[in-house]
């Protein structure tokens, strides 16, 4: 009886040792990022951004250090300049959204801070702007001259979301990014949530911090009134804007928007139900509905 049992237990612990190899032979690459030239892509290490050749992991090269935990960066569409997140000072929102730090640096060049507690930065595509989100209102960062200007003023928590999305768009549909910019970097267009008749829920947060405290924000429960949502385009030359017809229901989803590579907004609809679902595309306010499907129960969320 007790060979058996020595028996057994060499071979659990062989079992073992075969999973611990095998899971070491596949671990996985955290956060990698495909560089435009299709043979490299970068990893964030500690402070460091690694550049890795997809033929040869030992063709590596640190494009960046910081002197500070990073939470998150992006290239600019060149790939000569970095924009990074700092993790200290980091406020989480909800799942996925977060306020932090930025600063800006040429690939091997020193970082330079630019902008203080903000979210949902990115390039524009010829690289000389920024567009970010604040305080529920959204902006341009001038590159060359340091400046913001504000695309909109009448965010306020709890009310109106510009740029950025709701609770429920965030946990639903898992992005945060309610903006998007055209190819020739001129225009933006954006959702607008108007939450103020969404009800309140109450909860308390510890923040990792030994007392709680209490935090109100819009939730609504099964039934309840959504936030109403608009489609905005701003156009950075003239400095006007445009609103969007989303249709004439109020109580929908616009799940997704961006730019056809000719200039044409397209955006996502989807009713509460989900069960019809619709790709429709703008051009200066002349639309068409480029994909249509309805199903009786629910029509899967296209991405």
């Amino acid at each position: 009886m007790i060979i058996v049992i020595i028996a057994v237990n060499f071979t659990a612990q062989a079992r073992y040792t075969d999973i611990l190899n095998i899971r070491r032979a596949n671990r996985g690459i955290a956060a990698l990022r495909s560089m435009a030239d299709g043979e490299h892509y970068t990893t964030l290490e500690g402070k460091s951004i690694v550049r890795t050749a997809y033929a040869d992991r030992n063709d590596r090269t640190t494009l960046f250090t910081a002197p500070f935990s990073v939470a998150d960066y992006t290239f600019s569409p060149d790939e000569r300049t970095l924009l990074v997140a700092a993790a200290e000072g980091s406020q989480t929102i909800y799942r996925h959204s977060f306020t932090a730090d930025y600063w800006i640096a040429k690939v091997g060049g020193v970082p330079e801070k630019i902008l203080s507690a903000v979210r949902d930065v990115t390039f524009t595509p010829d690289g000389k702007s920024l567009i970010y989100a604040k305080e529920n209102n959204l902006y341009i960062y001038d590159i060359a001259t340091a400046e913001s200007k504000a695309i909109t003023d009448d965010g306020r928590w709890n009310e109106i979301i510009n740029g950025t999305t709701d609770w429920v768009y965030e946990e639903e549909f898992g992005f945060t990014q309610a903006y998007a910019i055209s190819p020739d970097s001129r225009k933006v267009a954006y959702l607008r949530f108007d939450e103020s008749q969404v009800p309140i829920f109450e909860m308390m947060r510890f923040d990792g911090s030994l007392y709680n405290k209490a935090y109100s924000f819009k939730y609504p429960k099964a039934g309840d009134k959504n936030s109403v949502v608009e489609l905005w385009v701003y156009d950075r030359e003239s400095g006007t804007k445009r609103k969007v017809d989303v249709g004439a229901e109020s109580d929908q989803y616009i799940s997704q928007l961006g730019w056809t590579p000719a200039g044409d907004l397209y955006f996502f609809r989807v009713n509460r139900r989900q069960n019809h679902f619709e790709i429709v595309v703008d051009n200066n306010g002349v639309q068409r509905v480029a994909y249509d499907e309805k199903a009786p129960q629910y029509v899967e969320r296209k991405s």
